[in-house]
């Protein structure tokens, strides 16, 4: 407001700087806070407080120049820990620590080329390119060695800090202990950086880990549990280091960090994940496109390709991005490239026997519950439209247990949420020949609610 650029306050005994603001301002009968400023011939005037935008004075203070503080010193105390060595020891000492602040993306191109070499099933050869990026905001480090740490750590107490680091009194340090998350997380969902002795979190992605019997037939998961050495030789470790060797990075620094590259051959693969059958309906029919051109292949390192972002090429163009999932070392890995257009497919399923077969489930002291244990059917129809033959994935989930199914697909248990049925899913690898619609059905029995 122009018109107050003139004004100043009333004489006061406490000094003000560039601004005025009364601590207890007038009030009218209204309720509305008011202003009281003294012009320069005497007069006041009281000025609504929500009006006023801005107080502009040349000075706010009257009275002798304020004399400039002493310079003062501080002192500051540091914990130090003190490390003592045996006497005959000589050499580095290495301390490790948890910290936060230096995160890791991975990422993967997928290069495909023409076919080379004897191999009758390959579509060609593919170039795996592994890459990361590496992007400190932790502190300078030199010369130091690094490691990306691939997998689900538990670090239950990553965020508590130590009783000898801190001095803390005994009831903190165990109520930390108790409740270790205190508001923050704690948990490295995926990977991290081992430099200068501390693990750090990958916060960019995390891994979609897929049940263990997704990767294995039912049948083998018994065999598993008696050898362990199956499990240890598939490529699935726990949790695994990859050294990209002695790095600098100074804070807020982002680094390209090539990993490692090999050639290994490929497969087209059109995949298909059918709707999932819910047990509750009576049945329904749809057609889906969620149909996929993909490319498969077998990881052709000594170490697993974690969850992160692909890019396919092809003759120096992009065919595709999409996100992996965690492939161990020589396990078959599946990306996708693009939505099949050549091929089409469709789901349905309706009860088909026995739909007046119940049972009764006696509760004490609450009214009985009555299930149906009719028979379902579930068709999946196959369209190929195109003048070649095309290799296909389908994949179809049910609950239920399994009567019989055509073209002998792989059957298996997945965890299931529900408790009346246990989850399978059926698995069919088959080459649908050109311009052919092929249906595969298959018939389950499970349990409904009444």
């Amino acid at each position: 407001m122009d018109e107050l650029s003139s004004y100043r306050p009333a004489a006061s005994s406490r000094n003000f700087s560039s601004s005025y603001s009364p601590s207890m301002p007038v009030k009218s009968s209204f309720g509305a806070a008011f202003l009281t400023l003294q012009t320069e011939d005497g007069r006041f005037v009281a000025v609504r407080q929500s009006d006023v935008v801005e107080i502009d004075a040349k000075s706010l203070y009257e009275g002798p120049e304020p004399v400039a503080p002493a310079p003062r010193t501080s002192k500051v105390v540091e914990d130090v820990q003190i490390v003592e060595a045996p006497k005959d020891h000589s050499g580095p000492v290495r301390m490790f620590y948890l910290t936060e602040g230096i995160t890791w993306s991975p990422f993967y191109n997928l290069i495909l080329s023409d076919k080379t070499g004897n191999d009758p099933d390959a579509d060609g050869k593919l170039t795996i390119n592994a890459a990361a990026t590496l992007m400190n905001n932790y502190s300078d480090f030199e010369n130091a060695e690094v490691q990306l740490i691939s997998g689900f750590p538990s670090l239950d107490f990553a965020s508590v800090v130590g009783a000898v680091a801190k001095k803390l009194p005994m009831n903190t340090f165990l109520s930390s202990l108790a409740n270790p998350k205190g508001g923050t997380p704690n948990y490295l969902q995926n990977s991290g950086v081992m430099g200068q002795g501390g693990v750090m979190s990958q916060s960019v992605l995390s891994n979609s880990a897929r049940p263990v019997r997704e990767l294995f037939k039912e049948d083998d998961m018994d065999e598993m549990s008696a050898t362990p050495s199956k499990w240890s030789s598939s490529g699935l470790e726990d949790i695994q280091y990859k050294s990209v060797g002695k790095l600098s990075m100074k804070k807020g620094d982002a680094l390209y960090v090539p990993i490692a590259s090999k050639d290994t051959t490929f497969q087209y693969v059109t995949t298909w994940s059918a709707p999932m059958a819910e047990p509750y309906s009576y049945g329904f029919k749809t057609s889906d496109t969620n149909v996929w051109s993909t490319v498969r292949f077998r990881n052709p390192f000594d170490f697993a390709l974690t969850t992160a972002p692909y890019e396919i090429f092809r003759d120096g163009k992009v065919l595709g991005q999409s996100t992996g999932a965690w492939f161990g070392a020589g396990e078959t890995a599946s990306v996708k490239i693009t939505r099949a257009m050549a091929v089409s497919c469709s789901f349905s399923y309706s009860e088909t026997g026995n739909r007046d077969r119940v049972f009764t489930v006696s509760r004490p002291n609450a009214s009985d519950l009555r299930y149906r244990y009719p028979d379902v059917t579930a068709e999946l129809t196959l369209t190929n439209i195109s003048d070649k033959p095309v290799r296909m994935v389908v994949d179809s989930v049910f609950y239920g247990e399994l009567l019989e199914a055509e073209e002998n697909p792989t059957k298996v248990k997945q965890m299931s949420e529900r408790s009346l049925n246990n989850k399978y899913k059926l698995v069919w690898t088959l080459t649908l020949p050109a311009n052919t619609k092929k249906t595969i059905s298959y018939t389950y029995s499970t349990i409904k609610e009444q």
